[in-house]
């Protein structure tokens, strides 16, 4: 019987998730333009993490994954409330996949900015313009720049530079990027006689905030397994020991063992949210376009 219960489980989220990712969105009503600009960074987020997909499919699958791991604790443990937790952690498990990814994507387009200054001021010192310069980059240069630069020839010739540049400035969302895309812009504008000069320093300084970045980023990856591990192997050995029918068991089915697990999930989810508050590395703002980066 648990074994029907869990595969019926697995094909409901299998279906939910196929619902989500394959059929289109209905056409939605107008919206607010607060609830457009939120869908909007949303949508970004996922293009930035890598996911080709839209917001509500990326719900969907969030959905389904909740679903699942809910049905399985159940079926499992026969006791909702043990499901709670579990099932809130996996609607969660999808963004934290994707914020990961979408992490590592960043951190390749920051890594890469040294050397893809480099190669600009190595192409300017070559005499080509910068829009030339930065079409080379987007065929030649380090590969995370590629990518981010691969529509920038194409918006150039119908845009122009400096347009073409806030896109790509807009597509990264990052504030390194802002920097470097502002020095850019400014570049294209006026046309400084020291353009190469300038690159190469900003290259220098730019090398000097990732190595201070990595330090930080070293130093919280153990608070945030601290994290993980506190929050996951209580519940594991809950299901573990009510997935027999012991007493243990039957005292989580009564209204003192609802309670205590109840208070549990709450005290799991807040003690979860309250540590990633406390290991973030530091935001740094988007200075110039007012946003915050995440």
């Amino acid at each position: 019987m648990m074994l029907l219960t869990v595969l019926a489980a697995a094909a409901l989220g299998g279906l939910l998730a196929r619902v989500a990712l394959g059929y289109p969105a209905l056409p939605a009503r107008p919206t607010r333009p607060a609830r457009a600009g939120l869908l909007d960074r949303r949508q970004r987020w996922l293009r930035q993490a890598g996911a080709n997909v839209t917001v509500a499919q990326f719900a969907g699958v969030s959905a389904a994954c909740a679903a699942t791991a809910g049905l399985v604790v159940m079926a499992a443990t026969g006791v909702w409330a043990i499901a709670l937790a579990p099932t809130a952690l996996a609607a969660l498990a999808p963004h934290a996949y994707w914020s990961a990814r979408r992490r590592r994507h960043v951190a390749e387009v920051r890594q890469a900015w040294p050397d893809g200054l480099r190669d600009l001021a190595a192409s300017v010192n070559a005499r080509l313009p910068l829009h030339e310069a930065l079409a080379e980059l987007a065929a030649r240069g380090p590969q995370p720049l590629r990518r981010a630069f691969a529509a920038y020839p194409g918006h150039a010739r119908v845009m122009g530079s400096i347009a073409a540049l806030e896109h790509v400035r807009a597509q990264l969302a990052d504030p390194t990027s802002d920097r470097v895309i502002e020095v850019l812009v400014l570049a294209a504008e006026r046309r400084p006689a020291r353009l190469a000069g300038i690159l190469e320093d900003f290259a220098r300084s730019v090398t000097a905030d990732l190595r201070v970045e990595e330090v930080i980023r070293t130093a919280r990856i153990e608070p945030h397994i601290n994290t993980a591990v506190a929050a996951v192997v209580p519940w594991l050995l809950l299901a573990m020991v009510t997935a027999a029918d012991t007493p243990h068991r039957a005292y989580y089915t009564t209204g003192r063992g609802l309670a205590v697990v109840l208070i549990a999930a709450a005290m799991t989810l807040a003690g979860v949210v309250v540590s990633r508050l406390l290991a973030r590395d530091p935001v740094e703002g988007r200075i110039f376009t007012g946003e915050q980066a995440r």
